[in-house]
């Protein structure tokens, strides 16, 4: 019985372990991306930063662009979650729609979201991932969001599902294929706040500023 328990407290150590030197590598690859890019950041400097061997990267993730896609996964995965909670609380319509942004706003200040998007113009495999989060999980989201405010009477009720998500595939087809242009909204405050207002109150031809106000609730 204490080597079967002395085992299972061993087990349990060592992957605890692995589990911070995973988390390490993550966040120091994060750091370096954004204020480098990816392709000028080498395994050994994000082994540096991690105080991690570079065996130890190449252990867990295998090559570097497997390391990037696992940074990417895990960022698009933590902005779905974070997007699903907004979407389902209690606030009104127009509020969601200005918390979303400000959750945007955070996400491209704070892990600069401009690295996985220059990446996705070098790495193709980063660009199928980014596709694939919006066709499976980002898209859907949205369309939920639209659809309460169509209850709301924030949105035109006659719009089908069918034509949002023509327009949605549209906006989000052509950011994809234009990383630059993609870099440039999410890199200029002022712009992508008159982008992200033009697509949501442009689908019932209303002007609305995004910012602090008192709505609804």
């Amino acid at each position: 019985m204490y080597n079967m328990s002395s085992k299972k407290r061993s087990r349990e150590g060592f992957d605890k372990r692995k589990r911070l030197k995973r988390r390490a590598v993550l966040d120091s690859a994060i750091e370096l991306f954004s204020k480098h890019g990816t392709e000028k950041v080498s395994i050994a400097e994000i082994a540096s930063s991690a105080h991690v061997s570079p065996v130890t990267i190449y252990n867990h993730f295998g090559s570097k662009e497997d390391l990037i896609l696992s940074l990417v996964r895990y960022i698009t995965e933590d902005i779905l979650g974070k997007y699903k909670h907004l979407i389902s609380g209690d606030a009104s319509f127009p509020k969601k729609v200005e918390q979303i942004f400000r959750f945007k706003l955070e996400q491209v200040n704070d892990s600069g979201w401009s690295w996985i998007i220059s990446a996705s113009s070098s790495v193709p495999t980063v660009r199928e991932v980014l596709i694939d989060f919006f066709e499976k999980e980002s898209k859907r989201e949205i369309l939920k969001l639209v659809n309460e405010g169509k209850e709301q009477g924030f949105i035109n009720s006659e719009l089908s599902d069918k034509a949002v998500i023509i327009f949605l595939e549209i906006f989000m087809s052509y950011l994809l294929n234009t990383p630059e242009l993609m870099n440039k909204i999410s890199t200029d405050e002022s712009l992508m706040r008159q982008v992200y207002s033009m697509f949501w109150w442009g689908l019932d031809g209303k002007k609305w500023e995004i910012e602090n106000r008192d709505y609804p609730r």
